[in-house]
């Protein structure tokens, strides 16, 4: 490996991957800081990176299974709803968007038409688009098996991090280790209120959305539909 030019999200599999894979193995620990962590704690080193744009990059999923066939993903999944409010109020505050609330909805679907993946409105205006979970999900299904696969509710984690955390210990094959960076429950930055009437709007959006992500696997998440 080179490196290490460690980083959290390296965007190798949307919009970073032509520059090749020595540089994204550039973004990760040497071989030698692996053996040595390996034989610190006695235990095999599991390495990964998080990149929120991976699940929604329609070419991701080919681009891992064909680098990283053996990989385990984490997919977790907020309510759509307050996701798609929770990225404009983001969008508005980087600057990224100008339009109220309802006007970039309107936008979206001549924001998205004919852009590239790596352009401005796919990755900041794609506030709806990447609400729809089963069909971004049907993709990675295609290449990996549901067996590596791991869906968690973004919910569940702010009210009981601790919980999920060991789930995706235990999903990873790592040690599971008591720690105190999750005292409780945590506090997801503060937005305002959705406009009147524009979550009940959403929420029929995306009905038949979730209702897909239902068939597609087993979830007791609390925003979606019942049995």
């Amino acid at each position: 490996m080179l490196g290490p030019r460690l980083s959290k999200s390296t965007h190798y599999f949307d919009v970073n991957y032509g520059r090749g894979v020595r540089w994204y193995e550039s973004a990760f620990p040497t071989e030698r800081q692996v053996d040595r962590c390996r034989q610190r704690t006695g235990h095999e080193v599991a390495i990964g990176e998080a990149s929120p744009l991976y699940l929604f990059h329609p070419l991701a999923p080919e681009r891992v299974g064909a680098l990283l066939p053996e990989a385990r993903l984490v997919a977790v999944l907020r309510d759509p709803v307050a996701r798609a409010w929770s990225h404009y109020c983001y969008e508005v505050r980087k600057g990224y968007e100008t339009h109220s609330f309802e006007e970039a909805l309107a936008a979206e679907g001549s924001r998205l038409e004919g852009a590239g993946y790596a352009s401005l409105h796919y990755r900041h205006h794609s506030y709806l688009a990447r609400g729809r979970y089963a069909e971004q999900l049907a993709r990675y299904l295609a290449v990996f098996p549901a067996s590596r696969l791991l869906l968690l509710e973004a919910e569940a984690f702010y009210s009981d991090p601790v919980a999920v955390t060991r789930r995706v210990w235990s999903f990873l094959g790592v040690p599971q280790v008591d720690s105190c960076a999750f005292p409780g429950p945590l506090e997801v930055g503060s937005t305002p209120d959705i406009p009147e009437g524009i979550r009940e709007q959403l929420q029929e959006y995306y009905d038949p959305y979730n209702l897909a992500l239902t068939h597609l696997a087993d979830l007791d998440f609390s925003w979606l539909p019942g049995p």
